[in-house]
């Protein structure tokens, strides 16, 4: 992966992963992103 590149999650297919299984870190979410996927979550998962 080169700096720039966009990827995509599908946020109803998202599994659970423990880090025993994680091989290496790809990078990590902007602030903005991980609080937008958060709220979608939450979202979609309320009752």
């Amino acid at each position: 992966m080169k700096t720039g590149d966009i990827w995509l999650a599908h946020l109803d297919q998202i599994r659970t992963l423990d880090r025993v299984r994680l091989v290496k870190r790809l990078g990590a979410l902007r602030q903005a992103t991980l609080a937008a996927t958060l709220q979608t979550l939450q979202a979609m998962f309320a009752p």
